[in-house]
């Protein structure tokens, strides 16, 4: 459990003893959020006031320049709203054990007084845990591929009584399931899924993009103010300058930068950042993953069509996604609905 998920969990808790006091804490967990909000306000006065309007002579060129600096702005702005008033994506109901299930499953699992421990079962009660996760998910018709590591089972959460679909995660900060779970983010106060992970890209490259226009053009107001030499004049937006170009590369390389650098990699290889700590487990080949080729990585993390927009245009369901094998395996599901695709190995090559 990472250190902000110990601070969501413990206010979790505390709200349930406490509820107003909880509620004031849950509402200070917003506070790397609004510091993002003040910064992109002190931008705005700093670039239109100081930059364009008092170190630009040419009136044409800052109109050009406010002109993109805005469109990056307000392409940064919808992405970032987008991505935390999207609701986080929920497990189907169909997934969620009916009580006797559930109830039989737990008896069926070592409990240490806190939480269940299924990694610690005995070879009987791995047998039972296996068959009547088997028999649930064949009386729904759910198809999960991807299993646990110690025992092959299929992935079960004793916290939300729900089998969990191939790449979701129980969130410790959310306090339940979430489809393609990637990780909670602190810095916008909400959790990165399945329904926002588009969103939550496009704002991290519209705003990088952002930040490196804010510096390279207000560079040029910062070399106007030597070349003038008014200097009472113009030291109040020179020094409004200088503290907004030191803000914006800080915030440009971290965390900004090194979150763009991380994110661009995982979608290439089309990983989560739970799956690369932890690499799923895919029944019949524990080489297996989800690399399908950098196009349809993109496709489906971007959609089809308005792709550069933080507007929805999913291609896949969240809950089954195409598999890559490492050598010939025999499809798992239904002919139907099967998204298996067998490659040859590097290794057999």
């Amino acid at each position: 459990m990472s250190w902000y998920s110990k601070i969501y969990v413990w206010v979790r808790e505390f709200r349930k003893r406490r509820p107003i006091r909880g509620w004031l804490l849950t509402k200070l967990l917003n506070v790397m959020l609004v510091c993002q909000f003040i910064m992109a306000g002190y931008i705005q006065v700093m670039y239109c006031w100081a930059v364009c309007y008092r170190m630009l002579d040419n009136k044409i060129q800052a109109v050009a320049y406010i002109c993109v600096f805005e469109a990056l702005a307000f392409l940064s702005m919808w992405s970032f709203f987008a991505t935390i008033t999207t609701e986080v994506c929920k497990v189907p109901s169909q997934y969620y054990t009916d009580k006797a299930t559930d109830a039989n499953l737990k008896a069926a699992t070592p409990y240490d007084g806190k939480r269940y421990l299924p990694d610690t079962s005995n070879q009987l009660q791995i047998m039972q845990q296996k068959d009547m996760l088997r028999a649930f998910c064949a009386s729904r018709s759910i198809y999960c591929l991807e299993r646990d590591h110690f025992a092959e089972r299929i992935r079960y959460c004793y916290e939300c009584g729900l089998v969990k679909p191939d790449r979701t995660h129980h969130c410790q900060s959310c306090g339940f399931c979430v489809v393609k779970f990637d990780h909670h983010c602190p810095w916008i106060n909400h959790c990165v899924n399945y329904n926002n992970y588009k969103y939550f890209l496009l704002y991290l490259i519209y705003t990088e993009i952002f930040l490196i226009w804010t510096v390279g053009t207000s560079l040029e107001g910062f070399v106007r103010f030597f070349i003038r030499a008014r200097w009472q004049e113009d030291l109040p937006p020179f020094l409004m300058i200088c503290s907004a170009i030191v803000a914006c590369i800080c915030f440009m390389y971290t965390p900004l930068g090194e979150m763009f650098n991380y994110h661009r990699g995982l979608v290439i290889l089309n990983e989560t950042t739970c799956e690369q700590a932890k690499i799923p487990k895919i029944d019949g080949d524990p080489k297996a993953d989800y690399n399908m080729g950098t196009c349809e990585n993109l496709r489906q993390v971007f959609g089809w069509g308005y792709w550069y927009l933080p507007l929805s245009a999913q291609v896949i369901d969240g809950l089954h996604y195409k598999i890559r094998y490492t050598e010939p395996a025999k499809p798992l599901r239904p002919a139907t609905e099967t998204t298996a695709v067998s490659k040859v190995s590097v290794d057999m090559s």
